[in-house]
């Protein structure tokens, strides 16, 4: 599947181990397009699990509950967490931009599977679809779009993508932010 963000390729899926590392440590950012693809339309309403290929009419899930349209703060308070976000600057002042990330398991990321693969590879976040352990160059430039990205969205009103983030801040549903992550072992 071809993907472009900020004119950029997506570069081919990697499972070596410095990629990997990323999975298990810091899952990468969301930026607001990504919801659309990540976020099922249908869900079951008591294990939560994505039911795609199906509709509302359906009927029941394999646990008994009942397939119906996500509710994004709920898909939201499973899949995600409320980062603090990269602390940039501009004009001479410091400040973060907050950022929605993929929740972590004891294992890290939990779109990973045990064997190391992403299990929602095709619809991967932009922090994880296009950054590598070995692009430097182009993950400097990516993050500094997909940070824009973020902040230009959140400055909109009925943001669906402020309005999780505020909603999983709330709740404590949240991750630490990168600079922290960054040094984890």
């Amino acid at each position: 599947m071809e993907r472009m963000q900020f004119g950029v390729e997506r570069p081919k899926s990697c499972r070596c181990a410095g990629c990997v590392a990323f999975c298990r440590i810091m899952p990468g950012m969301i930026i607001p397009s990504d919801l659309e693809r990540m976020m099922p339309p249908f869900q079951c309403n008591r294990c939560y699990r994505a039911m795609e290929g199906t509709t509302a009419c359906d009927g029941a899930c394999a646990c008994g509950g009942l397939i119906q349209n996500t509710d994004p703060l709920k898909w939201a308070e499973r899949y995600l967490r409320a980062s603090p976000g990269a602390i940039v600057m501009k004009d001479g002042m410091m400040f973060r931009i907050p950022t929605l990330v993929p929740a972590k398991l004891e294992g890290g990321c939990i779109y990973l599977s045990e064997e190391g693969a992403c299990t929602i590879n095709d619809a991967a976040p932009f922090g994880c679809a296009f950054f590598g352990h070995n692009q430097p160059t182009k993950n400097e430039y990516l993050s500094a779009e997909g940070l824009k990205a973020v902040f230009h969205n959140q400055q909109l009103e009925g943001s669906l993508y402020w309005t999780l983030w505020v909603h999983l801040h709330s709740r404590s549903l949240t991750a630490e932010g990168p600079e922290v992550l960054r040094f984890e072992k």
